[in-house]
């Protein structure tokens, strides 16, 4: 009946619950990484609105956590390690499809491809509300390999080819990824996801790396889905100090490079 033991003994069982509710939510987070991983549901998620005890009864949260990771090993064992690749994207040939061949079929040559790029980089209806150069687009799995799936972003890379540059080898671009995402998964089902916008502030090299790799490399991107519906690469001249040798009327391409894992299913 003493009352101080009383409330330690109430005390010791509010935080036992607080810690046990907290491992639950982890155990739940993990589970989704590993289907967000994997591409694929986890069945005995339903589990977790049992599970009662860490260790004890039909149901407990070290059992399956334990499950959970012979699931992730048997994904392995099945589909490997995710493989890196890329997929390079040209701002002239690919985003703004600049055309081999005018109206009447005859081929145009390649200055006359760069300054249709060149005249569409310096268009005023081509400036956003910020003032910076704004160009949409969008990627898509039909690009790459057909036997390949679940592809997740890595890191992105940017080659800025221009003979006008300034004398500081030192340049940067916006990307941002404002659309919905969608992933092929490995059991040939497509699912949509829609993330927070988000951009990165992308490093660019001007043919040839200056400074360390490791800067050029931007991460911001990281595991989320490669194919999405609304891209934005901006190109800010205006307040980027970076940015203040760059003569857009001298740019001949801009290059965009996405790193990105992916399984092969087949």
């Amino acid at each position: 009946n003493d009352p101080n033991i009383r409330i330690y003994r109430n005390d010791a069982i509010l935080n036992a619950d607080i810690a046990f509710e907290d491992a639950i939510k982890q155990a739940y987070r993990a589970t989704r990484v590993y289907e967000y991983y994997t591409s694929t549901s986890y069945a005995e998620r339903e589990q977790l609105y049992l599970i009662r005890m860490v260790t004890s009864g039909e149901y407990n949260l070290e059992n399956y956590l334990v499950e959970l990771e012979n699931s992730f090993l048997e994904f392995e064992e099945e589909f490997g390690e995710a493989d890196v690749r890329v997929e390079m994207l040209s701002l002239r040939d690919d985003i703004l499809g600049i055309p081999y061949a005018d109206e009447t079929g005859a081929a145009l040559d390649n200055g006359t491809r760069i300054q249709m790029l060149r005249d569409a980089l310096t268009d005023p209806a081509n400036l956003d509300s910020s003032g910076y150069v704004s160009v949409p687009f969008s990627t898509s799995t039909d690009q790459l390999s057909p036997l390949t799936r679940n592809h997740k972003i890595s890191h992105i890379e940017v080659n800025f080819s221009a003979s006008e540059i300034g004398d500081d080898d030192v340049g940067r671009v916006y990307l941002r990824q404002l659309g919905t995402s969608v992933v092929s998964t490995v059991n040939d089902e497509t699912e949509y996801y829609r993330f927070p916008e988000r951009t990165a502030v992308v490093d660019v090299y001007f043919g040839s790396k200056f400074f360390d790799e490791t800067i050029y490399k931007s991460y911001r991107f990281r595991d989320r889905p490669f194919a999405n519906t609304q891209w934005e690469l901006a190109i800010n001249l205006r307040d980027e100090p970076a940015n203040k040798g760059i003569d857009l009327s001298s740019v001949s391409d801009i290059q965009i490079f996405i790193y990105y894992t992916d399984f092969t299913t087949f």
